[in-house]
């Protein structure tokens, strides 16, 4: 089983800096209440795939993210980990994924 992730952020950020060097990152939703945190190998994203994401993108946030826009490029993540619990019972609900290709 395979699992991507796509995201955008500044180049200019502590994170850009850290993926550039390591090709790695962890990722998370926003909620704090289900929480799932993914680590995975990092690479920019170009073609197709950004046209659905930007779709995505605009569908939750209602503004489009410009996927040729360089001060914010898109990245794919493929996850290698993933954790995860329920903040109102962390112990009984604590699961640990890895994933290959």
């Amino acid at each position: 089983m395979s699992l991507d992730f796509i995201f955008t952020m500044s180049p200019e950020t502590v994170m850009a800096r850290i993926v550039a060097a390591t090709g790695y990152a962890a990722v998370h939703p926003e909620s704090a209440v289900n929480v799932v945190i993914v680590e995975g190998t990092v690479q920019r994203t170009e073609g197709r795939v950004l046209a659905e994401a930007g779709d995505a993108y605009e569908a939750k946030y209602g503004t489009k993210m410009d996927p040729d826009d360089p001060g914010m490029p898109f990245y794919s993540l493929e996850a290698k980990l993933a954790v995860g619990w329920m903040a109102r019972d962390p112990r009984g609900s604590a699961v640990r994924w890895t994933f290959e290709r």
